[in-house]
């Protein structure tokens, strides 16, 4: 699916591992789940970020937590 930020980027989540963001131009990282978290990591960096995941109440939108309580929401494209 592809989740639609509130800024307008978009990114897809990829059933490999890979996710696209893009914003202007797109960039390609790589996403996984550790525990109960959604963790990704975007080149040239190869530090994972990890993140909190709520999802509303009707399943259409998605709110990504960091450790430092930043919040981040987007909702699925139809």
């Amino acid at each position: 699916k592809t989740l639609v930020y509130d800024d307008g980027a978009t990114q897809i989540f990829h059933a490999d591992g890979t996710t696209t963001y893009e914003n202007g131009k797109p960039s390609i990282g790589r996403w996984a789940l550790r525990g109960d978290r959604y963790c990704s990591v975007w080149p040239p960096s190869d530090l994972w970020a990890c993140y909190d995941v709520l999802q509303s109440a009707d399943g259409q939108s998605l709110t990504f937590v960091s450790d430092s309580a930043e919040r981040t929401s987007g909702h699925y494209a139809p």
